[in-house]
């Protein structure tokens, strides 16, 4: 077939979505992984709010969060209060929904 006889459409270009208005929860423990799920969950528009366990979660970490705490791992009352102090914050989380685990 000639290209000349080839049906072309016009291309359209949208803009780009408004960001997501859904925040997001981090567990973050040791490893690149906490790393890489919050630029994701930032690179897709996301608030993010990090729970960081102490000692294990990457020095970077913080920086790429929202909101961060760091928590003792085997203190749950702490990361309760944590999640509520997150939730208190105005900002719409819930602590409901999806949440990236490191």
């Amino acid at each position: 077939m000639e290209l000349s006889r080839l049906r072309t459409s016009p291309i359209v270009v949208l803009p780009d979505p408004p960001p997501p208005e859904e925040p997001m929860g981090l567990i973050a423990g040791g490893g690149r992984l906490p790393i890489l799920v919050a630029q994701g969950m930032k690179a897709a528009g996301h608030t993010v709010h990090c729970v960081g366990l102490r000692g294990q979660y990457p020095p970077e970490l913080p920086g790429l969060c929202d909101e961060f705490r760091e928590v003792a791992p085997l203190k749950l009352g702490q990361w309760g209060r944590a999640l509520r102090k997150f939730a208190r914050s105005g900002r719409g989380w819930r602590g409901e929904g999806r949440a990236g685990v490191g």
